[in-house]
């Protein structure tokens, strides 16, 4: 019965995901925005992993969890990128899904040098919607938030304001933007779009209109139903787990894992609140 539930509740998202469409919208990138958008890609791509000699960090203000399958070209980008991260006490969790190349290889190498990495490898592919539940209930962080491997973080402050202005204003979700681009080996951009919300900036929902936001309904305005351009507050994951539940948190799903979890994000939170900054570049360029 818990499987059948499971699976209505799924069914029930895909019929409604449309209509989400209405909570966000692609606008072009000022110039002056593109071009250090720009820059800091490329910088990155310059980038090795460097040794972190900061402290020990036993109780991380954020966990970063980061699901990947056949990522190896991607996890020094991303690892140096997350290092240029002006917030320090971090933990940053790999869940290997069981890679058939040497993902898991590169990550034990980044891990030589940069003691907050932990990997956790799958013993067989589970699929993202797994990787990333899992991952999250095993992280130690006042917040979580998740990152696909093949991302990466352009804007080096990003993670610290928004997880200050979680903690000041004791926020369950705090949402920042993201840039989506696609990228070849001439470093040249097919297109370079901010992707925006219509919640208005700094503007905190509290319930009941926190679950309407997915949708833009009731009067509330949208929210992304994006999975890496938010912090998470420890309650919301638990509460995420709790709805999705084991049977649907282990069907290997192979679209829409990101709406569903969003569903559950803001069906769990007691509020919400958008920030002014791009964070991520998506890149959407791994086929695995």
């Amino acid at each position: 019965m818990k499987i059948f539930n499971s699976i209505i509740v799924y069914l029930f998202i895909i019929v409604i995901f449309n209509i989400s469409y209405i909570s966000s919208y692609t606008s072009d990138i000022d110039p002056e925005s593109k071009k250090t958008v720009i820059s800091n890609l490329r910088y990155i791509r310059t980038l090795h992993v460097q040794d972190y000699n900061g402290p020990e960090v036993k109780n991380p203000k954020l966990s970063i969890v980061i699901p990947i399958y056949n990522g190896e070209d991607y996890v020094v980008p991303l690892v140096c990128s997350i290092q240029l991260q002006t917030l320090k006490e971090i933990e940053i969790l790999f869940v290997d899904d069981h890679s058939e190349d040497s993902t898991y290889d590169k990550i034990l190498d980044a891990q030589e040098k940069e003691s907050r990495i932990r990997v956790i490898r799958n013993k067989k592919n589970r699929g993202i919607m797994y990787s990333r539940m899992y991952g999250a209930l095993q992280t130690k962080g006042k917040y979580v938030t998740f990152i696909d491997s093949d991302d990466l973080y352009i804007n080096s402050n990003v993670l610290e304001n928004a997880y200050n202005t979680a903690v000041a204003k004791k926020l369950d979700l705090i949402q920042y933007e993201y840039v989506g681009s696609t990228f070849d080996g001439d470093e040249t951009y097919d297109y370079l779009l901010a992707y925006l919300s219509k919640a208005k900036y700094n503007e905190i929902v509290r319930k009941p209109n926190v679950k309407y936001l997915l949708f833009g309904q009731k009067d509330s305005p949208g929210g992304s139903g994006i999975v890496y351009d938010k912090l998470y507050s420890r309650k919301v994951i638990t509460n995420m787990a709790d709805f999705l539940g084991e049977d649907l948190i282990h069907i290997h799903l192979i679209f829409m894992e990101d709406f569903l979890i969003s569903f559950a994000a803001f069906r769990s939170a007691e509020n919400y609140m958008l920030m002014k900054s791009f964070g991520v570049w998506h890149w959407n360029k791994n086929p695995n």
